[in-house]
Order: C-alpha cells, then sequence, then structure tokens
C-alpha cells in the first residue's frame, strides 16, 4: 500500500525547509507537475523525442515518476487539504482503480497532463485529482508499491539535502 499521509508530511517537512524565492500558488504547481510528468514521459522506450534513443533505466523511471508525487502533495497542502492517516486506504482504491490500466504508458501520460491542464483552467481541484492516472502509469510500468514508497523517502532526502545547496 502506498503511504500517501507519510509522503504528505514529508512534503510539509521539505516545503518548509525551502526558501521560496518566489509565491507558490496551484497554477505554479500544476505547471511544474507537468513538467515533472514530460520528464518521465522522457525516460520511456516510447518517448515524444523520436529523434533519440532513451537511453534510461527502469530507476531512471520510477525516480521521475516519484517526482510527481512531490507536485501533488505540493496541491494537496496549497488546497488547504488535510489528509488524515485513516483516509491512506481510500486513496489507495483510487491509486489502484482499473478502469485505466488497459490504457498505453503514454496515453496515460497524455491523460494526467490534460487533467492537470484543465484543473488550471477550470481553478478546480479534486482531492483525488489524478490518482487513477498515477496508478495505472505505475502498473503499466511493473512499480511496486514498496519500490514507490522506498523512493518517495529516497528523493526526499536527496531533496533535503539540496536546500540551500542547489535550492534557494
Amino acid at each position: 500500500m502506498i503511504n500517501f499521509y507519510e509522503m504528505l508530511e514529508k512534503q510539509k517537512v521539505l516545503d518548509e525547509a525551502i526558501n521560496h524565492v518566489a509565491d507558490r500558488d496551484e497554477i505554479k504547481i500544476r505547471l511544474s507537475m507537468i513538467a515533472e510528468i514530460i520528464e518521465f514521459q522522457e525516460t520511456l522506450e516510447e518517448t515524444h523525442k523520436t529523434w533519440k534513443k532513451s537511453e534510461f533505466t527502469r530507476e531512471d523511471r520510477l525516480e521521475e515518476f516519484v517526482d510527481i508525487f512531490f507536485f501533488w502533495c505540493q496541491l494537496l497542502l496549497v488546497s488547504g487539504i488535510v489528509l488524515e492517516k485513516s483516509e491512506n486506504e481510500d486513496l489507495n482504491k483510487f491509486f489502484n482503480y482499473r478502469s485505466y490500466h488497459e490504457y498505453k504508458v503514454n496515453e496515460l501520460t497524455i491523460q494526467l497532463i490534460v487533467e492537470s491542464a484543465r484543473m488550471i483552467v477550470e481553478s478546480a481541484y479534486k482531492k483525488y485529482g489524478q490518482l487513477e492516472f498515477l496508478g495505472a502509469i505505475a502498473r503499466n510500468q511493473g512499480f511496486t508499491d514498496d519500490e514507490i514508497n522506498e523512493m518517495h523517502d529516497k528523493k526526499f532526502r536527496k531533496n533535503l539535502e539540496r536546500v540551500g545547496v542547489e535550492w534557494a
């Protein structure tokens, strides 16, 4: 089971550690999320970069996939959404929902981008947002819940080290 509650708690720590040089709002976070989705797509064999052979590993794909969650967590936080530990199971139901699992990974990444962009235009926010698409992509790529949890923890620690060095 993905530990979304822990991801959100870690994001709070990371957000407090980062000295943001510009105001953060939902639109900027969604645009950042779209950029991360595209970075993930570029690690796929089916990359949109038809002029370039993908030389990324499964680990690279997993890392870029997990980066999307950092912005998803930021969206929850700036929207004032409070996630209770007891809701973790419900979130996993959305994440593991099967309606999109038969789609190819490029179709799923496009759906995720469209959903993110639609929410910018409509200024709407759904608590469970893009979890169905993220879950379908995870299963399509064979990422296990444990791998996602472990990579998220690894990236969280890496991001904390970047504060004040690479990031303001």
